[in-house]
Formats: C-alpha cells, structure tokens, sequence
C-alpha cells in the first residue's frame, strides 16, 4: 500500500508540475522502500498454523438446509503489520476461535437464498490483546431469482459489526449491498450489469484505507 501511495503521490505532483517531488520519489524514495521490503521478506518465517474444525448440515425440509462449523486455529509467526506505517513482519502467536452459522433455501429451480454469520474472536496468544481488523460479527446474505427466459438477478450483502484498528481504537460498522442481473443472450454468452456498493458506502476494511464506491460494470461473458 505504502508502494501505491508513493505512486499516486508521484502522479499528482507531475499533474502540479511539482518535477522535483515527483523525481525524488521515482529516484530515491522508492527504491529505497523497494530494498527495505526486499530486506524484510528475505528475514520473514513462514506462518505455521494448527487449524481445527467441526462441523455439520441438516437438511430441515425439501429446499431448507441448516449447516454449522466450530473452528479454532493457533497461528505461529503470523505475517503482518503493527500499524499502517510499519512493513509486514512475523508477529507473535494469535489464536482464532469462531462459530459459522448458515441457512439456505431454493425453491424448484427459480429461487436460492443464502444467510451466513459468523463470530469470532481473534487474540495475541501471549498478551490477549485483541487482534485489529477482524470483526466479532460478520453476516453475509444472497438472493438469487431465475426467471424463464434467461434473465437472472442476483442480490447480495455483507454486514460487519464490532471492529478495532491497531491501536485499539472502534472502527465503524459497515453494510455493503451488490446487484448482478444477467442476460443469457445465446447458450455461451450472458450480457450483465453489476453493480458493487450499490449505496455508495464510504467504508475501510483497514483505518486510513478507504475502499470503492459505487462501481457499475456492464459486460458480455462467454460460457463453456
């Protein structure tokens, strides 16, 4: 990201006619990040993780499905970053404990809809000090209709509830909302329309990191 940033910020001082900023970050300030990643990946331990999980599905009635899964993972060496200025680095231990819960039903072959929540609780395994960026709650939805002469919608969610950045602090709650409607056009080709944070969200998956808005893609897919 720290790459992307200087790159940016090289392009906005040509557009400005700043050429001196510009070249001092195309000559001196990257290479030299260039070379400290460099140095700091050839030192980085590979992650070793126990991973454990349990799990199981029933079938309520005709098109109605219950499924549940218990996981936990100890995680030795874990790859990241201590704050948005530092480079990834080997961390101490983190422990992964969670619940997935999930329902999905379909109806013939016209309607599936699809509900997912999951809890987890992600620590240092020395200090207990909770592990930034995981969210206690994440919720994710979907439904999809099919209707008879080729035209599909398909509606989906995500909803992340109970976050904190690396120094601790809440960071807000987010919902996203996505929209795809295809077309089948002949048996290879669909033409579509999806349309990503339909409501424009401003939201961060990491502090200071804004992610997209709205993104509209219009576009023809081939099948085989």
């Amino acid at each position: 990201e720290q790459v992307e940033q200087l790159k940016a910020e090289k392009e906005n001082a040509q557009r400005d006619g700043n050429l001196q900023r510009a070249a001092e970050i195309e000559y001196d300030t990257l290479p030299r990040l260039a070379k400290q990643v460099a140095a700091l990946q050839d030192d980085l331990k590979a992650e070793q993780a126990v991973k454990l999980e349990a799990g199981y599905s029933l079938r309520i009635i005709d098109g109605l499905t219950l499924k549940q899964d218990v996981f936990h993972s100890d995680v030795d060496d874990l790859i990241d970053r201590v704050n948005r200025d530092s480079l990834y680095q080997n961390l101490d231990q983190v422990v992964i404990n969670g619940i997935e819960t999930g329902v999905s039903y379909s109806y013939q072959a016209k309607l599936r809809i699809g509900l997912d929540h999951a809890y987890t609780d992600a620590c240092e395994k020395d200090t207990d000090e909770r592990r930034y960026h995981i969210p206690y709650h994440k919720t994710d939805y979907t439904v999809a209709y099919f209707m008879d002469f080729g035209l599909t919608i398909n509606h989906s969610g995500q909803y992340l509830v109970n976050r904190v950045d690396a120094d601790l602090e809440p960071m807000p709650d987010y919902y996203l909302a996505h929209l795809k409607v295809t077309y089948r056009v002949q048996d290879m080709f669909e033409a579509f329309v999806n349309v990503r944070n339909v409501f424009d969200e401003d939201y961060e998956e990491e502090r200071y990191y804004p992610m997209p808005g709205r993104t509209i893609m219009i576009g023809l897919e081939k099948g085989y």
